[in-house]
């Protein structure tokens, strides 16, 4: 199964930067943006890539990360 992270072009050493619109500073607080989010929810992230370049996907959100 492939990650919706990875169908919308992150990838490795990619940042996220903002998760519908709040604003993401550590590996914690991405968590506890998520944890108000239910699975199958669809949510703006944003990120930058390892080149600096800044970009905005809709991410439907898994119950779990897949194996």
């Amino acid at each position: 199964m492939q990650h919706p992270a990875d169908s919308n072009g992150i990838t490795a050493g990619d940042v996220i930067t903002a998760v519908a619109g709040h604003a993401v500073g550590s590996p914690d607080s991405l968590s506890a943006i998520l944890q108000g989010y239910r699975p199958g929810a669809t949510v703006p992230v944003t990120w930058v890539d390892t080149s600096g370049g800044r970009h905005v996907a809709n991410l439907n959100l898994l119950q779990h990360p897949p194996s």
